[in-house]
């Protein structure tokens, strides 16, 4: 599996080389932005510098799309509460915090979304 990484990071970093190339021969050119370069002829730019331009114009020109996973972040909730008085016996403690645990599970349940099994308080 190390070649395979170290492959990929060696194609990753090829690969950004010749873009940093072609972004440097581009603004030579005086083309600094995307609608600059969308108006270039297709054919001619990929003849000049290589398959890469060509992704690079079909960007530019909406004709090819580059999907981005979506990562949500995690939901947190927090819940918090103060004992007047010192707690003497666990009822008092076990009340509360079933009270606290039942609302943000209610929440997940209400949205059909999986709670982790690691954040589960069974009371």
């Amino acid at each position: 599996m190390e070649r395979s990484d170290s492959s990929n990071s060696f194609a990753t970093k090829d690969r950004q080389s010749k873009i940093r190339q072609i972004l440097s021969i581009l603004h030579k050119w005086g083309v600094h932005t995307l609608g600059q370069l969308a108006v270039l002829d297709r054919e001619q730019l990929g003849g000049r510098l290589g398959p890469e331009v060509i992704q690079m114009w079909e960007r530019a020109n909406g004709q090819s799309n580059r999907v981005l996973k979506l990562i949500r972040p995690p939901e947190s909730f927090e819940e918090s509460f103060e004992f007047e008085n010192e707690i003497e016996a666990a009822e008092p403690l076990l009340f509360m915090l079933r009270r606290a645990t039942r609302h943000p599970i209610e929440r997940n349940l209400s949205r059909y979304k999986r709670t982790d099994p690691a954040h589960r308080i069974h009371g």
